[in-house]
């Protein structure tokens, strides 16, 4: 047994020496024939694979060529070959018995083939460090990229669905929803060395959400990753962290990694483009501290996760984790209804607070975790400035009944009003599983109406006017939106939180008149109560307006007649 331990470990430190002086071998010296290695992490460690070099890929237009290679060896053969999560694995040719560094794997053929791959080159991941030309895409045939698994722990099934467009706008760099977890993996970032296996955290904490690949190489503070992109959108502060692979799944299509990964940040990804991602361990992630809290019939949770500060990954985040908490607490799927109430965070403003209510006959959990996501998706997707968002807490209070207050009829006192006057309506209210009732709503109609007769709408702030014009149907509108979506033109960051904060909310009655743009709004009545309870329904009625009684001559004294004695 000693002789193989000690070849073993003279092979180690000469692989490790290599690592640490491997020299980068121009794509223009590499020919058909050349052979090598590459190194990626397995689960009981590193391990080596054997790669030839088939050809060089050089396509037409602005990108660079890609190295075909047949890889081969034990390990490959055990694992059904070259899998998901080995994007980045650094393969080194052969230069009169000296390692250099050639490329990374970053490209596979699935459902073919699972040998042979393709190199994205060490000389346009280097570029990754410079300044970039707009992305463009890489033309590589039938080879896709060697898809990053998107492994998740913490989470519920049926909240991983909002992460789904994520899924979608990173094409087919991602396997999505792998299982994964956070068993105390850690590591010293001076010790990071090319073929480790790493994640890259889209929330890490209580939740985890995270992208599992490999590091191609070292150079100082500088990580290269991947060798292509994961979201392409060139500038990234993506958290990169730890990570341990616990099994490669054999499969028809591509085999792929599952992994452990940790919580602690290692470095930061600063770009992200079509020849891989580059990383530094000088710079902290500025992820979002995110709190959620749940209270309920059946108990409560707090779940604490920084989020990256991604505008479009952020409201995705916060509505899977709100809805996994949700799932935690409730432990079933039916409706009822909840309160939400946010706390916002800024850098450099005061925060901001909101509330609203949602209802639900099927599903609490998903149409509220739809509500939460949305003032952060408002707010991240503004066209006036980066919101700098310093912290983001969710307190969700959640009842087992729904509770709405529908406008089910309206009747006016008298049918006529002159302008500026005002119309009193009788409207019945219907509560969930109670007794009818009926108000007195006073309704002011503007001064510059005109005569004739005059069509009112009354309806539950987040539920849409069916006879507007080019009303588009959508069940799934965001709530926040649709309340703001009325008001005049928002020009102005200081609008649009002034906009959030007094918008209509669930429990609002509005009433309108036509404008010639957009609704005029007559009155807001919050009929909510106490109870939180969500105005829905939606009814019109008309009134005549009629020009105003000019007294009479005979009707009218003047000053003087009044004062004479």
């Amino acid at each position: 047994m000693a002789r193989p331990l000690a070849t073993l470990l003279l092979l180690l430190a000469c692989t490790l020496l290599a690592w640490s002086v491997a020299q980068d071998l121009p794509l223009d010296e590499i020919r058909v024939g050349d052979v090598g290695y590459g190194v990626t992490a397995g689960p009981n460690g590193l391990a080596r694979f054997d790669v030839e070099v088939l050809g060089v890929q050089r396509p037409d237009g602005p990108t660079f060529p890609t190295i075909l290679v047949r890889t081969s060896g034990a390990f490959l053969e055990s694992v059904g070959g070259v899998a998901a999560g080995m994007s980045g694995s650094p393969v080194y040719l052969e230069r009169d018995g000296v390692p250099r560094l050639a490329g990374a794997l970053a490209y596979g053929f699935p459902d073919t083939d699972h040998t042979l791959a393709l190199l994205t080159p060490i000389e346009a991941m280097r570029n990754l460090t410079k300044p970039q030309p707009p992305r463009v895409e890489l033309d590589v045939g039938t080879a896709v990229a060697l898809q990053a698994p998107l492994l998740v722990s913490g989470l519920s099934i049926r909240a991983q669905t909002h992460l789904a467009p994520l899924v979608e706008a990173a094409g087919q760099t991602l396997l999505p929803l792998q299982v994964g977890g956070t068993a105390d993996v850690t590591q010293d970032p001076t010790t990071l060395q090319p073929g480790d296996a790493i994640g890259i955290a889209l929330a890490r904490g209580d939740v985890t959400i995270a992208v599992v690949g490999t590091l191609t190489d070292v150079a100082g503070d500088e990580l290269l990753l991947l060798g292509h992109p994961l979201l392409g959108r060139g500038a990234s502060a993506l958290a990169v962290v730890p990570a341990n692979v616990t099994a490669i799944v054999p499969s028809r299509r591509i085999p792929y990694k599952l992994a452990n990964v940790g919580r602690t940040a290692l470095a930061t990804v600063h770009r992200d483009a079509a020849a891989g991602l580059a990383a530094t361990r000088a710079v902290s992630p500025s992820d979002v501290p995110l709190r959620v809290t749940i209270e309920g019939p059946m108990g409560s949770e707090t779940v604490d996760v920084q989020v990256t500060r991604d505008p479009d990954l952020l409201p995705s985040v916060v509505a899977t984790v709100v809805h996994t908490a949700i799932d935690d607490v409730r432990d079933a799927i039916r409706g009822g209804s909840a309160t939400v109430a946010w706390r916002i965070g800024f850098e450099n403003e005061r925060d901001i607070t909101l509330q609203e209510d949602r209802s639900s006959n099927v599903d609490l959990a998903t149409a509220t975790a739809r509500l939460a996501g949305a003032p952060i998706a408002v707010l991240t997707r503004n066209p006036f400035q980066d919101p700098r968002l310093a912290g983001i807490d969710v307190h969700v209070r959640t009842f087992d009944a729904p509770r709405e207050v529908e406008l089910v009829e309206v009747a006016l006192e008298t049918p006529t009003v002159t302008p500026g006057g005002t119309v009193q309506a009788f409207i019945r209210l219907q509560p969930y599983r109670a007794e009818a009732e009926v108000r007195t709503l006073s309704i002011k109609v503007p001064d510059d109406v005109k005569e004739g007769p005059l069509r009112l709408t009354l309806r539950g702030a987040t539920i849409p006017d069916p006879e507007r014009e080019n009303l588009v149907a959508n069940e799934d509108r965001d709530p926040l939106e649709q309340a703001i979506s009325d008001l005049p033109p928002i020009v102005s960051w200081g609008e649009l939180l002034a906009a959030l904060q007094n918008r209509p909310k669930a429990r609002d009655l509005l009433v309108e008149a036509p404008g010639e743009d957009r609704p005029r709004r007559l009155t807001r009545l919050d009929l909510g109560g106490d109870d939180g309870a969500i105005v829905t329904g939606v009814q019109h009625v008309t009134v005549t307006v009629v020009a105003s009684e000019t007294p009479s001559a005979s009707d009218t004294t003047t000053d003087a007649e009044v004062n004479t004695p």
